[in-house]
């Protein structure tokens, strides 16, 4: 990841996207880590079709809730809300979470007519309670929680232990 992002930095976008690829690959988990780097170069190369094939290689899976939030973003600049919109929904049935509930809820509340904003907003303000407190990482070793990456676990000391939480009720 390191390495790639340098690459990334120092311009070497055909390194930086090999290097993405190798981390992808090897450690699928750490993709929330990854995407919006991975976007950023993507788009600073002005190769569509590259990210084209990304876009749909991270639509025929199932993703990290910021993956899928990344993905819709750049849907949306690159095309169209509808688009962008459906790809959301299509991508946090296939994986539930808590922040996709909360974010989609808020979607609503745009949408949801006056005699019901009310009722949305109440949902809205719940699973924005109960998402805010939510840690981020957990060590797959001792299983210390946190909202910060650590590549090496400050309980137990291991190294490469700490990755996203990606289920449910993290990402």
């Amino acid at each position: 990841m390191m390495l790639a992002t340098l690459a990334l930095y120092a311009l070497e976008h055909t390194r930086a996207n090999e290097l993405y690829e190798r981390v992808e690959n090897l450690r699928p988990e750490l993709m929330p880590e990854i995407t919006d780097r991975r976007f950023e170069k993507l788009l600073a190369s002005g190769d569509d079709k590259q990210l084209d094939n990304f876009l749909r290689r991270l639509q025929a899976q199932r993703n990290a809730y910021s993956v899928i939030c990344s993905a819709r973003k750049t849907i949306e600049e690159r095309h169209e809300v509808q688009l962008a919109d459906r790809c959301f929904n299509d991508q946090i049935l296939k994986r539930p979470s808590l922040e996709g509930l909360r974010d989609w809820a808020h979607d609503q509340l745009a949408l949801s007519k006056p005699g019901e904003r009310g009722k949305v907003q109440v949902t809205c303000n719940l699973l924005d309670k109960v998402v805010e407190d939510k840690p981020a990482y957990r060590c797959s070793s001792c299983g210390f929680q946190g909202n910060v990456m650590h590549w090496r676990c400050p309980r137990c000391g291991q190294w490469d232990t700490v990755s996203t939480i990606i289920e449910v009720e993290g990402e």
